[in-house]
């Protein structure tokens, strides 16, 4: 459910915004995500969020805000497919049932802190690329919503390193390497300012990164620990994490994607 629908989504933000570049593209999920997390509120909502929104052009504002764009009711049933499964939080139950869909890869980068905003941002500009990708239908539920969470389940040392080369391992790739960059932003305060968040996120370089390994290996898993929320303040919208608050909460779940040439 969760492939299809990430599948979906992508493709309505490639449709609609086909001569988007990935920064653009990640500013148009997440604007698309928040209209979807409002929810019957967000017709009074939208000077909110075009405050919130950095540099979306007047033609961009006009296709995304529109009451009938349909990326909002798809974004809506991917809020709702995403559950706090008990199996799912247990770290070596989810990398079994990645393992019955792909036998190995040739490349694993883990991003703390990336939520599936930006997951469906990245599956969006590779498929734009032409390059195959899928987000698969298993993912990893972060009770804690915190970093610990996943890494006390590698032993008393496991660090997001040892995540990713445990991945690597276990997929029998040939590279990994993590990026912490999201971590140390949210956590540099208590909260962020969405439009603050949106601006300091390298998303050219990560995606050119992603792009690179999977070019340049043959085939990429991207992942995650957790993700992180947005809640609303006095009329602001802020990125934080924990918390069991929030318009978007996507604290607890890090999606998995695959690319391959």
């Amino acid at each position: 459910m969760i492939s299809a629908i990430s599948d979906e989504l992508s493709e309505i933000i490639d449709q609609s915004f086909p001569n988007a570049e990935i920064g653009e593209i990640y500013r148009l999920v997440f604007a698309t995500f928040l209209r979807a997390g409002f929810g019957i509120q967000e017709s009074e909502k939208v000077l909110l969020l075009k405050t919130s929104i950095p540099d979306l052009t007047t033609i961009y504002e006009r296709i995304l805000f529109d009451p009938f764009f349909e990326g909002v009711r798809v974004a809506r049933k991917l809020l709702g497919a995403l559950e706090v499964k008990v199996e799912y939080s247990d770290l070596e139950f989810v990398i079994k049932q990645l393992k019955k869909k792909i036998d190995g890869v040739d490349s694993v980068y883990v991003i703390d802190c990336f939520s599936p905003i930006e997951v469906i941002t990245i599956l969006t500009g590779l498929k734009k690329k032409k390059l195959n990708a899928t987000i698969p239908n298993i993912y990893f539920v972060n009770i804690g919503g915190v970093t610990s969470y996943l890494t006390k389940q590698l032993g008393e040392f496991g660090t997001i390193k040892k995540f990713s080369e445990l991945l690597s391992e276990r997929f029998n790739a040939t590279y990994n390497d993590k990026l912490s960059y999201f971590d140390r932003l949210v956590h540099a305060s208590s909260f962020i300012h969405v439009r603050d968040f949106i601006q300091a996120v390298p998303i050219e370089k990560i995606f050119e990164k992603v792009l690179q390994l999977t070019t340049k290996y043959g085939s990429i898993l991207l992942t995650s620990d957790h993700g992180y929320n947005v809640i609303e303040r006095s009329n602001v919208l802020y990125v934080t994490h924990p918390s069991e608050e929030g318009t978007l909460k996507f604290s607890k779940y890090a999606l998995y994607l695959i690319s391959w040439r």
